[in-house]
């Protein structure tokens, strides 16, 4: 009781300082550092498996929940048994992204080993067509997604030369918007790719991080993986962690190659990582809320705009995309937006934590003069 009278004492206190409403406005929008949690994983194998209660083809895509069940999701049009998806991707409007490792005729629109495959609304068209951005002939595509500008980020399964520059079948590459040129995304070697091994899977988080899955086992930057794994490789820190270990979450991977895959991860203020901001993801903060760096109960992914302490900046945080659903995405005039909003949504949001905050320190003050009124009455009287 004495942590949740604190913590809504803070709130009260920052809420009723009219007088420093613009700079408090600046302070909570200070950027927050991004959680690696993931919802869900859209993925491919190789060969046929069976895990989390579905059956899966390599033509297939199924959607792993984290929690140990895999449904069938597909790739929005229908393809024929002996194919072999390579490549999958979502993009930020939901439309879909793949490539296979054979020629096949989507109803008109013949896609060829090479070719990123868009599906909108059931349409298929050609997001990038190999023959006619000079893709020799037999290169497969084994890895697509979207960068957060639209871009196309990805792989190949041998090395080939684009726009005057060559990449290796270790490298992510970045097909530009806008001009359609070729750039490095990740250079495999330079990080610490094994030769021989072919990066097979690749997406882009909110946070800028790729996720990344390769053809063979091995190790980088300390983490030992497999062809089922994924792996987050930070781009800023040059690091690697282990997001998604296969063969743990479904034992059946061991005997498959992980080779295409789609992850749904958590923004940072998504803090219960269900995809909507809601009053869920305020009061996870709310719970620990005056913990610190080195308390027992501090969660650093919570500390959301790691100042070592959670406050009332880490509650603003979640308060400022309070009923947004996924997929994520701030402009930059909906940032702009928020820095002249004021504080009006926020206290509307606290107002019943207020009201609670004022019926306790009434009640309270019952009890105190309820105390007094009996200890008047059983005083006794000086002589």
């Amino acid at each position: 009781m004495r942590n949740r009278a604190r913590w809504l004492g803070t709130l009260a206190a920052v809420v009723l300082a009219r007088g420093k409403s613009h700079a408090l406005a600046f302070a909570l929008l200070l950027p927050g550092p991004s959680a690696a949690a993931l919802r869900a994983i859209e993925l491919s194998p190789d060969t046929t498996i069976a895990i989390g209660g579905e059956v899966l083809g390599p033509e297939e895509v199924g959607e792993d929940d984290l929690a140990g069940t895999v449904v069938f999701t597909g790739v929005g049009v229908a393809l024929p048994a002996g194919t072999n998806v390579t490549a999958f991707g979502t993009t930020a409007g939901g439309d879909l992204l793949f490539s296979t490792d054979v020629t096949v005729n989507l109803g008109g629109v013949v896609a060829r080993p090479g070719d990123v495959v868009l599906v909108s609304g059931g349409v298929p068209s050609l997001a990038f067509d190999a023959a006619d951005n000079g893709l020799p002939a037999g290169v497969q595509v084994d890895a697509v997604a979207e960068a957060a500008d639209g871009s196309l980020l990805v792989s190949f399964d041998v090395t080939v030369a684009l726009d005057g520059t060559t990449f290796g079948d270790e490298d992510i590459v970045r097909l530009d918007i806008g001009s359609g040129l070729a750039s490095l995304e990740f250079d495999g070697s330079a990080e610490g790719v094994a030769d021989g091994l072919d990066l097979d899977a690749a997406d882009e988080l909110a946070s800028g991080n790729l996720l990344i899955s390769f053809d063979g086992s091995g190790e980088l930057g300390g983490v030992n993986f497999d062809d089922e794994d994924l792996l987050e490789f930070d781009p800023v820190e040059a690091t690697f962690a282990m997001v998604y270990d296969g063969s743990v979450e479904h034992a059946n991977w061991a005997a498959s190659d992980l080779d295409a895959a789609d992850a749904s991860d958590c923004v940072f203020f998504d803090t219960v990582c269900d995809g909507v901001i809601n009053i869920l993801d305020v009061q996870r903060v709310l719970n620990i809320f005056g913990a610190s760096a080195g308390d027992p109960d501090f969660n650093l992914e919570l500390d959301l705009v790691a100042d070592g302490t959670i406050n009332i900046l880490d509650v603003q945080t979640v308060l400022n995309h309070f009923g947004e659903q996924a997929p994520f995405g701030v402009s930059a005039a909906a940032a702009a937006s928020r820095m002249t909003c004021g504080l009006g949504v926020e206290l509307a949001l606290l107002a019943p934590l207020l009201a609670a905050r004022r019926r306790s320190i009434r009640a309270r003050g019952r009890m105190r003069e309820g105390w007094s009124r009996s200890a008047d009455s059983n005083a006794q009287p000086v002589s």
